[in-house]
Protein backbone atom coordinates (compact mmCIF):
# COMPACT_ATOMS: atom_id res chain seq x y z
CA UNK A 1 0.00 0.00 0.00
CA UNK A 2 1.01 3.34 -0.82
CA UNK A 3 2.72 5.65 2.30
CA UNK A 4 0.12 7.38 4.45
CA UNK A 5 -0.56 11.05 3.73
CA UNK A 6 0.82 13.82 6.04
CA UNK A 7 0.16 16.97 7.27
CA UNK A 8 2.47 19.91 7.10
CA UNK A 9 3.22 19.86 10.84
CA UNK A 10 3.28 16.09 10.98
CA UNK A 11 5.79 16.31 8.52
CA UNK A 12 7.95 18.51 9.73
CA UNK A 13 7.96 16.98 13.10
CA UNK A 14 9.11 13.61 11.73
CA UNK A 15 11.70 15.23 9.62
CA UNK A 16 13.33 17.22 12.16
CA UNK A 17 13.40 14.05 14.66
CA UNK A 18 14.71 11.01 12.04
CA UNK A 19 17.08 12.84 10.20
CA UNK A 20 17.70 9.43 8.61
CA UNK A 21 15.93 8.65 5.13
CA UNK A 22 14.65 5.17 4.54
CA UNK A 23 16.72 4.77 1.13
CA UNK A 24 20.13 5.69 3.45
CA UNK A 25 19.85 2.23 4.25
CA UNK A 26 19.83 0.23 1.39
CA UNK A 27 22.92 -0.75 -0.13
CA UNK A 28 22.33 0.14 -3.60
CA UNK A 29 20.12 1.47 -5.96
CA UNK A 30 19.47 3.14 -8.66
CA UNK A 31 16.54 5.33 -10.54
CA UNK A 32 16.02 4.90 -14.21
CA UNK A 33 13.31 6.37 -16.50
CA UNK A 34 12.37 8.09 -19.47
CA UNK A 35 10.44 11.40 -20.75
CA UNK A 36 10.48 14.21 -19.25
CA UNK A 37 13.14 15.23 -16.15
CA UNK A 38 11.07 17.39 -13.99
CA UNK A 39 10.14 17.31 -10.17
CA UNK A 40 6.64 15.74 -10.42
CA UNK A 41 8.53 12.85 -12.50
CA UNK A 42 11.00 12.51 -10.39
CA UNK A 43 8.51 12.02 -7.03
CA UNK A 44 6.74 9.70 -8.97
CA UNK A 45 9.74 7.33 -9.77
CA UNK A 46 11.42 8.20 -6.48
CA UNK A 47 8.14 6.87 -4.66
CA UNK A 48 8.21 3.65 -6.58
CA UNK A 49 11.71 3.32 -5.52
CA UNK A 50 10.64 3.52 -1.87
CA UNK A 51 7.88 1.08 -2.39
CA UNK A 52 10.37 -1.48 -4.04
CA UNK A 53 13.45 -0.83 -1.51
CA UNK A 54 12.27 0.19 1.75
CA UNK A 55 8.39 -0.73 1.52
CA UNK A 56 8.14 0.53 5.76
CA UNK A 57 8.97 3.56 4.90
CA UNK A 58 6.67 5.65 6.76
CA UNK A 59 6.45 8.63 4.77
CA UNK A 60 6.18 9.56 1.14
CA UNK A 61 8.65 10.83 -1.55
CA UNK A 62 8.85 14.52 -0.57
CA UNK A 63 9.48 13.99 2.99
CA UNK A 64 12.06 11.25 1.51
CA UNK A 65 13.94 13.56 -0.75
CA UNK A 66 14.02 16.21 1.77
CA UNK A 67 15.72 13.74 3.56
CA UNK A 68 18.25 12.41 1.06
CA UNK A 69 19.23 15.95 0.10
CA UNK A 70 20.11 16.77 3.96
CA UNK A 71 22.66 18.92 4.27
CA UNK A 72 23.16 19.61 0.31
CA UNK A 73 22.16 23.36 0.88
CA UNK A 74 22.78 24.21 4.12
CA UNK A 75 25.07 22.16 6.18
CA UNK A 76 23.48 20.50 8.91
CA UNK A 77 19.95 21.52 7.47
CA UNK A 78 16.74 19.61 6.10
CA UNK A 79 16.34 21.18 2.88
CA UNK A 80 12.33 23.05 2.38
CA UNK A 81 10.46 21.57 -0.13
CA UNK A 82 11.15 24.49 -2.58
CA UNK A 83 14.69 24.24 -1.73
CA UNK A 84 14.47 20.36 -2.78
CA UNK A 85 12.36 20.78 -5.66
CA UNK A 86 14.91 23.53 -7.41
CA UNK A 87 17.77 21.20 -6.27
CA UNK A 88 16.12 18.44 -8.60
CA UNK A 89 15.50 20.79 -11.59
CA UNK A 90 18.80 22.02 -11.72
CA UNK A 91 20.12 18.76 -11.34
CA UNK A 92 17.26 17.87 -14.79
CA UNK A 93 18.25 21.25 -16.28
CA UNK A 94 22.20 20.16 -16.14
CA UNK A 95 21.71 16.31 -17.42
CA UNK A 96 19.88 17.78 -20.60
CA UNK A 97 22.67 19.91 -20.89
CA UNK A 98 25.56 17.21 -20.33
CA UNK A 99 24.09 15.20 -22.94
CA UNK A 100 26.25 15.10 -26.57
CA UNK A 101 24.80 17.27 -29.35
CA UNK A 102 25.58 16.61 -32.59
CA UNK A 103 26.42 19.72 -34.88
CA UNK A 104 24.19 20.29 -37.54
CA UNK A 105 27.19 21.16 -39.75
CA UNK A 106 28.29 17.67 -39.20
CA UNK A 107 24.82 16.22 -40.76
CA UNK A 108 25.87 17.12 -44.47
CA UNK A 109 29.55 18.09 -43.70
CA UNK A 110 29.08 19.78 -46.81
CA UNK A 111 30.54 22.85 -45.61
CA UNK A 112 33.27 21.47 -44.20
CA UNK A 113 34.59 20.58 -47.86
CA UNK A 114 34.14 23.92 -49.42
CA UNK A 115 30.61 24.04 -49.82
CA UNK A 116 29.35 26.33 -47.35
CA UNK A 117 26.01 26.98 -48.85
CA UNK A 118 25.08 23.39 -49.74
CA UNK A 119 22.69 22.81 -46.48
CA UNK A 120 20.82 26.45 -47.35
CA UNK A 121 20.45 25.50 -51.44
CA UNK A 122 19.05 22.29 -50.27
CA UNK A 123 16.37 23.47 -48.42
CA UNK A 124 15.90 25.92 -50.77
CA UNK A 125 14.86 22.84 -53.28
CA UNK A 126 17.92 23.06 -55.34
CA UNK A 127 21.60 21.42 -55.06
CA UNK A 128 22.69 17.98 -56.65
CA UNK A 129 20.38 15.61 -54.45
CA UNK A 130 17.18 17.82 -55.47
CA UNK A 131 17.88 18.04 -58.62
CA UNK A 132 19.61 15.05 -60.48
CA UNK A 133 18.57 11.67 -60.84
CA UNK A 134 20.79 8.98 -61.55
CA UNK A 135 21.73 7.83 -65.12
CA UNK A 136 24.13 6.33 -67.88
CA UNK A 137 24.34 9.11 -70.31
CA UNK A 138 27.96 9.63 -70.74
CA UNK A 139 27.81 13.79 -70.72
CA UNK A 140 27.52 13.49 -67.07
CA UNK A 141 30.24 13.24 -64.61
CA UNK A 142 31.70 11.00 -63.11
CA UNK A 143 31.39 8.66 -66.32
CA UNK A 144 32.47 5.43 -65.95
CA UNK A 145 31.60 3.12 -68.85
CA UNK A 146 28.38 0.95 -67.93
CA UNK A 147 28.24 2.33 -64.38
CA UNK A 148 25.47 4.84 -63.60
CA UNK A 149 26.52 8.45 -62.13
CA UNK A 150 24.51 10.40 -59.64
CA UNK A 151 23.79 7.88 -57.65
CA UNK A 152 21.26 8.65 -54.70
CA UNK A 153 22.83 6.56 -52.18
CA UNK A 154 26.13 6.83 -52.60
CA UNK A 155 25.95 11.17 -53.12
CA UNK A 156 23.80 10.89 -49.51
CA UNK A 157 25.20 8.24 -47.66
CA UNK A 158 26.21 10.92 -45.19
CA UNK A 159 22.36 11.14 -44.34
CA UNK A 160 22.08 7.89 -43.57
CA UNK A 161 25.09 6.88 -41.67
CA UNK A 162 24.30 9.88 -39.38
CA UNK A 163 20.67 8.24 -39.18
CA UNK A 164 21.86 4.88 -38.49
CA UNK A 165 25.18 5.87 -36.07
CA UNK A 166 23.32 8.70 -34.07
CA UNK A 167 20.08 10.52 -35.17
CA UNK A 168 17.74 7.51 -33.83
CA UNK A 169 19.36 7.80 -30.38
CA UNK A 170 21.06 11.63 -29.62
CA UNK A 171 20.50 14.63 -30.17
CA UNK A 172 20.99 16.53 -32.92
CA UNK A 173 21.51 20.50 -32.69
CA UNK A 174 18.46 22.11 -34.67
CA UNK A 175 19.05 23.25 -38.06
CA UNK A 176 18.95 27.39 -37.70
CA UNK A 177 22.46 27.54 -36.84
CA UNK A 178 23.10 26.54 -40.63
CA UNK A 179 19.97 27.19 -42.38
CA UNK A 180 18.32 30.34 -41.99
CA UNK A 181 14.35 29.25 -43.57
CA UNK A 182 14.70 27.01 -39.86
CA UNK A 183 15.38 30.06 -37.55
CA UNK A 184 12.69 32.11 -35.94
CA UNK A 185 9.69 29.47 -35.44
CA UNK A 186 7.33 30.73 -32.79
CA UNK A 187 4.62 28.07 -33.67
CA UNK A 188 7.34 25.98 -33.05
CA UNK A 189 6.75 23.70 -36.19
CA UNK A 190 9.05 22.67 -39.49
CA UNK A 191 7.68 21.19 -42.80
CA UNK A 192 10.06 19.86 -45.77
CA UNK A 193 8.45 19.49 -48.99
CA UNK A 194 9.22 17.30 -52.65
CA UNK A 195 8.20 18.56 -55.85
CA UNK A 196 10.22 15.74 -57.62
CA UNK A 197 11.27 12.46 -57.15
CA UNK A 198 14.36 10.28 -57.93
CA UNK A 199 14.58 7.25 -56.20
CA UNK A 200 13.57 4.24 -57.85
CA UNK A 201 11.53 1.16 -56.32
CA UNK A 202 10.89 3.21 -52.88
CA UNK A 203 7.24 2.97 -52.67
CA UNK A 204 7.07 7.05 -52.80
CA UNK A 205 6.33 8.17 -56.28
CA UNK A 206 6.64 7.86 -60.03
CA UNK A 207 10.64 7.26 -60.82
CA UNK A 208 11.19 3.90 -61.70
CA UNK A 209 13.80 2.16 -63.59
CA UNK A 210 15.21 2.77 -66.17
CA UNK A 211 15.91 5.85 -64.69
CA UNK A 212 16.84 7.58 -67.99
CA UNK A 213 13.35 6.80 -69.38
CA UNK A 214 11.56 6.82 -66.24
CA UNK A 215 12.81 9.43 -63.67
CA UNK A 216 13.29 12.42 -66.06
CA UNK A 217 10.84 14.50 -64.42
CA UNK A 218 8.97 12.34 -62.05
CA UNK A 219 6.45 12.94 -59.19
CA UNK A 220 6.65 11.67 -55.01
CA UNK A 221 3.65 10.16 -53.54
CA UNK A 222 1.19 13.21 -53.32
CA UNK A 223 0.37 13.05 -49.33
CA UNK A 224 -0.58 17.14 -48.90
CA UNK A 225 -3.14 19.90 -50.31
CA UNK A 226 -0.45 22.80 -51.00
CA UNK A 227 -2.96 25.51 -51.14
CA UNK A 228 -0.69 28.96 -51.18
CA UNK A 229 2.72 30.07 -50.79
CA UNK A 230 4.18 33.82 -49.86
CA UNK A 231 7.11 34.30 -51.74
CA UNK A 232 8.14 37.16 -49.47
CA UNK A 233 8.14 34.65 -46.69
CA UNK A 234 11.22 33.30 -48.00
CA UNK A 235 13.00 35.37 -51.11
CA UNK A 236 15.97 32.59 -51.70
CA UNK A 237 14.22 30.42 -52.02
CA UNK A 238 11.98 31.38 -54.63
CA UNK A 239 13.65 33.77 -56.42
CA UNK A 240 11.37 36.87 -55.90
CA UNK A 241 11.17 39.59 -53.73
CA UNK A 242 7.74 38.60 -53.46
CA UNK A 243 4.32 37.57 -54.76
CA UNK A 244 1.99 34.75 -53.79
CA UNK A 245 0.96 31.81 -55.91
CA UNK A 246 -2.69 30.12 -54.88
CA UNK A 247 -3.55 26.47 -55.92
CA UNK A 248 -7.23 26.07 -55.18
CA UNK A 249 -7.54 22.81 -56.49
CA UNK A 250 -5.01 19.68 -55.44
CA UNK A 251 -3.10 17.01 -57.49
CA UNK A 252 -3.58 17.50 -61.14
CA UNK A 253 -5.74 20.31 -60.57
CA UNK A 254 -3.93 22.60 -58.34
CA UNK A 255 -0.08 22.49 -57.70
CA UNK A 256 0.87 18.90 -58.66
CA UNK A 257 1.79 16.06 -56.58
CA UNK A 258 3.69 16.85 -53.20
CA UNK A 259 4.94 15.34 -50.53
CA UNK A 260 5.72 16.62 -47.44
CA UNK A 261 6.74 15.57 -43.83
CA UNK A 262 6.98 17.57 -41.02
CA UNK A 263 7.75 17.86 -37.37
CA UNK A 264 6.31 20.02 -33.87
CA UNK A 265 7.90 20.38 -30.81
CA UNK A 266 6.57 21.43 -26.90
CA UNK A 267 7.01 25.13 -25.35
CA UNK A 268 8.19 23.20 -22.48
CA UNK A 269 12.18 23.14 -22.30
CA UNK A 270 11.82 19.88 -20.39
CA UNK A 271 9.75 17.82 -23.20
CA UNK A 272 12.06 15.08 -24.65
CA UNK A 273 10.27 16.55 -27.87
CA UNK A 274 12.37 20.22 -27.21
CA UNK A 275 15.56 18.60 -26.16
Amino acid sequence: PPPPSLTFSSLSSILSTMGNACLSTVESYSMYYEGRCTYADFLTRLDLEIQREAPDCPWGAVAELRLLLNGTVTPGVVPSEDEAKSHIEDACQAALDAQPQFGWGDVTKKAARGEPLFDSIYYDGGSIWNEQYETLKDNRVPYVDGKPANVLKHDGSRIDDVYEAYAQEGKIEYADSVVDNFANCPLRATMCCFASDRQANDNNGNCAKPYDQNCVDADPADNTDLCYVDMSRDKSASGTDGGFSIYPGDNADGEGPVHCHGFAWSNDPSDPSSR
